[in-house]
């Protein structure tokens, strides 16, 4: 047999082994030790929950009391009535009228048949609802009352496709709603088409919440409502608002519409507290000055009876909107409207205007920016002419010479001519282009006459200069195209080519030219390059008529409290900056554009009262139809006055696109029919 070689070992460990039962006995005292903090430990934790229940119970009972109140209930906030907005006289040009509407607060646990029942059931009694569903909306009710959901709209290959997850769900509903054509939705049961525009405010989200389903209804409804209200479960009816236009559609289009928050813009509402059945401004001064005018709402808690219905409680009154002041005379306004609906009607429908189908007036003081009165109007293709106002600043249009008073000053100001120079009006024969002059051919001329008689000339030789040419007669022109940035630089400083910074939403700043050729840039100092609003001409004029200090347009002035002369709110005039350059040079600017006037050459706006300082304006201009591009002229008249003044109360700009049928002869509507009649109203009142 073999000997255990461990034999030694286990002896010596078995000699030991009383030391290893005394080790066992310290185990133990581990294991007591660690039960006994165990316990601590569970009973500091009682201890402190037993604190937070009397916290809880005792010292902040009726806190969390609310909170859990909060928590638990549904809030409905109801809008109150908007501020109203008034011209710079204190005339009312939009009220807030009281209007009785009928609401839906939804019941508890409605199932979808027992909606359109109710929705149907309204329908007869109330006929449609507000809103009327868009297409989308009716193809979508289309595929629901289908057997089967509109999977026949499917082929048989893309059935096979969404069933083996090649095609998804919401790509296949996609191409079921595009295959839903009119006559489908032509066979829908009628009522179902009727209600359905109710049964969609019913249903809109959030859920919990009051929506309104008609307004301003009749007497008549509401007491048939109210002796049935059984009948109706979740309508009632409630005290609303609704805009009143005093003045129909004067300045209509600027004020801007009221509607339903759209799609895109339900998260930002959201976040500022709004629901989303809540009324908000969409466009105009409504939309820019939302924030003043749409006031405290009203919160009331919702609860249910046992039957189900809702109720509602009032938590917190409302407060209404704050008040608008305007800077616009809206009598003034309705004048100049009603002067260019009656040019339009006449003039408008002559053989030589037969492409005009637009006319804008801007009036604005240029001493604070304040707008007197933006009045615009167009006409469509079938003769309907309507009030344009906001066209004043969405509309761009070439400009022509009205923007030669720009070029003197900025040609003096660099040094490209200097007071007083004469250059010679005629013909420029540049290699490869047709000759480029003026009207007729003016001969001598300086600054003040290039003005005056509206030189293309004078500007041309300017536009050489800065562009570090030499004219040469029948060789080329090789002009540095830097030019471009300079001459962008100053337009921008009058305020063209740029936001004027009035206090509405989606100004426009016309068409910027790309392309930098040298022809182009004699182009560009007779207003053939660039288009801009007639908003920016009256704001240029009026930078012109201030020596070079740049005012931020403005049609609020304040806003303040309702029945109150408390202003919460201020929209003050705001310098935007100063035209570079020797303040001198405006002197000669100026007495260019009173020669003009006191000449005839501005068309027949020369006063006896009040001296007027005018440029007219000729611009080359397409109007298209079919395709095809007929010559049809802008007419331009920009100008300020008083002349004689240090700080002149009025700009002026007037822009007619395609006045003219190809007839360059034919005189300039805005300084010989438009302005005339325009100034005898304004200096009526001022």
């Amino acid at each position: 047999m073999f000997s255990n070689p461990f034999k030694k070992m286990d002896q010596e460990t078995l000699r030991h082994s009383s030391d290893l039962l005394n080790k066992q006995k310290n185990y133990n005292k581990v294991i007591n030790l660690r039960i006994s903090i165990a316990a601590v430990a569970v009973l500091c934790v009682f201890c402190i929950i037993a604190f937070r229940l009397f916290d809880i119970q005792y010292r902040n009972h009726d806190s969390y009391t609310l909170k859990l109140e909060n928590f638990a209930s549904k809030k409905q906030k109801t809008v109150t009535p908007r501020g109203q907005i008034l011209d710079r006289n204190g005339n009312v040009v939009v009220a807030t009228k009281e209007s009785l509407n009928i609401t839906y607060t939804p019941p508890e646990e409605l199932d979808e048949e027992t909606i359109w029942e109710n929705a149907i059931h309204f329908y007869e009694h109330f006929g449609k609802a507000d809103y009327e569903p868009t297409n989308q909306e009716y193809q979508s009710l289309y595929l629901q009352l289908s057997d089967d959901n509109g999977d026949s709209l499917l082929s048989e290959e893309e059935q096979e496709k969404v069933a083996a997850g090649t095609l998804s769900e919401a790509k296949a509903e996609q191409l079921k709603l595009s295959r839903v054509n009119e006559e489908m939705i032509a066979s829908i049961p009628e009522s179902y088409r009727n209600a359905y525009g109710i049964k969609l405010m019913m249903q809109k989200s959030p859920a919990s919440e009051t929506k309104l389903i008609k307004e301003n209804v009749s007497n008549e409804q509401v007491a048939y409502l109210s002796e049935h209200t059984a009948q109706f479960e979740g309508f009632d009816v409630s005290n609303g608002w609704m805009r009143d236009y005093p003045y129909a559609d004067t300045l209509k289009d600027v004020i801007g519409r009221i509607g339903t928050i759209q799609e895109q813009d339900q998260l930002y509402y959201q976040a500022l507290g709004y629901g989303l059945n809540e009324m908000v401004g969409i466009s105009g001064l409504e939309l820019e000055y939302e924030d003043l005018l749409s006031g405290k709402k009203m919160v009331n808690e919702i609860t249910y009876d046992e039957s189900g219905n809702a109720q509602l409680n009032e938590v917190s009154a409302g407060k209404k909107g704050y008040d608008l002041q305007l800077s616009i005379d809206i009598e003034l306004q309705q004048k100049i409207d009603e002067i260019l609906l009656n040019t339009m009607r006449t003039i408008g429908s002559n053989e030589t205007s037969k492409y005009m189908r637009n006319l804008f007036v801007t009036l604005i003081n240029p001493q604070d920016g304040s707008i007197y009165a933006m009045s615009g109007v167009q006409k469509d293709e079938e003769g309907n002419i309507y009030l344009y106002a906001s066209g004043n600043y969405l509309s761009a249009n070439l400009p022509g010479s009205a923007v030669k008073p720009a070029v003197v000053y900025m040609g003096l100001a660099e040094g490209a001519v200097s007071p007083g120079e004469i250059i010679v009006d005629e013909p420029l024969y540049i290699k490869g282009s047709a000759p480029k002059g003026s009207y007729r051919n003016y001969g001598p001329l300086d600054e003040i006459g290039a003005l005056q008689v509206s030189s293309n000339v004078y500007m041309f030789h300017i536009a050489i200069r800065l562009g570090h040419g030499t004219y040469v007669k029948n060789g080329p022109l090789d002009l540095d195209t830097s030019a471009y940035s300079l001459i962008r630089r100053y337009y921008s400083m009058f305020g063209l080519g740029t936001k004027t910074g009035i206090d509405l939403p989606n100004e426009e700043i016309g068409v910027r030219g790309t392309e930098t050729s040298s022809g182009l840039l004699l182009d560009y100092v007779i207003g053939q390059y660039e288009s801009y609003t007639t908003l920016q001409l009256a704001q240029y004029t009026a930078t012109v008529a201030n020596g070079g200090k740049r005012m931020k347009p403005r049609l609020v002035t304040q806003a303040y409290e309702v029945n109150s002369k408390n202003v919460v709110y201020q929209n003050k005039s705001e310098i935007l900056n100063y035209v570079n350059g020797d303040r001198a040079y405006f002197d000669r600017v100026h007495l260019g554009m009173r020669t003009c006037v006191t000449t005839n050459y501005c068309g027949n706006i020369n006063r006896s009262d009040v001296q007027v300082a005018a440029k007219t304006g000729t611009a080359e201009n397409k109007y298209y139809k079919d395709g095809v591009g007929y010559d049809s002229p802008n007419a331009i008249q920009l100008g300020y006055a008083p002349y004689d003044s240090d700080t002149p109360n009025l700009a002026f700009a007037c822009m007619a696109p395609n006045y003219s049928n190809g007839d360059k002869l034919q005189p300039n509507i805005c300084g010989n029919t438009i302005m005339p009649q325009v100034l005898e109203e304004f200096y009526k009142k001022y």
